[in-house]
């Protein structure tokens, strides 16, 4: 498999809502920044249910921003990727941000998403959008699933700083490198059960670009993927 890059700003701040990498092959779409996922997202069809599989360190589940309902106005499906860092809201930060596209997909789509399924550290807003069904799982309960029979579309959003544990000294791997392999062949076994894989790399919040570039490409490398920035 080869990644189709469509931005390569290079190793800069990445944070809130910069975004700096984006790339794709098939179903599997690649940022720096998780705000672009809900642009990945737009592109599914709006007549099936979806259920998202979410693995991060956070939740992902900040509120939308105040103000004016910029994202009920946009069609991501007529836009490039990198327009997406540029939408503003009346407070003139930007519109779209690492914890606020979960709530914005749903904002736009009531009740398309209807299962969350939550794989996380616990960190960040845990606000639940009206009707949305959640449900935490460990990791290691991916593989007693049977992702094949569900009826929904379904979405496999993960970002890099899962695998990290943040404190106030350093970043550091947070799991073994035996669980790391088993979500890795796990992917490989399960990557084309999902519509749209979504993986963010969230340099900062894994300790550096190199911590999380390197953790990535150990996943990827049974599916023949490297990132290269």
């Amino acid at each position: 498999m080869e990644l189709k890059v469509l931005i390569n700003s290079g190793r800069q701040t990445s944070m809130t809502e910069n975004l700096n990498y984006f790339a794709h092959t098939d179903n599997i779409y690649i940022m720096d920044n998780h705000l672009a996922a809900i642009w990945c997202w737009d592109k599914l069809p709006k007549d099936n249910n979806i259920t998202v599989v979410h693995i991060d360190a956070h939740y992902d589940l900040g509120y939308s921003p105040p103000g004016n309902f910029i994202y009920g106005d946009i069609d991501l499906t007529n836009i490039s990727i990198n327009e997406i860092s540029n939408f503003e809201h009346e407070s003139g930060y930007k519109y779209f941000s690492w914890d606020n596209y979960i709530h914005l997909f749903c904002d736009k789509y009531p009740n398309l998403i209807n299962e969350f399924i939550s794989i996380t550290q616990g960190k960040g807003d845990l606000s639940l959008p009206d009707g949305l069904k959640f449900k935490e799982i460990n990791i290691w309960d991916l593989d007693s699933t049977p992702w094949a029979k569900y009826e929904n579309s379904k979405i496999l959003n993960l970002d890099i700083d899962y695998f990290f544990k943040q404190d106030y000294r350093s970043d550091f791997e947070l799991f073994s490198a035996e669980l790391v392999e088993y979500f890795s062949g796990w992917l490989l076994k399960n990557k084309d059960k999902f519509d749209i894989i979504t993986i963010a790399l969230s340099p900062e919040c894994c300790g550096s670009w190199d911590k999380s570039v390197n953790m990535a490409n150990r996943i990827l490398k049974p599916l023949n993927l490297k990132i290269d920035i």
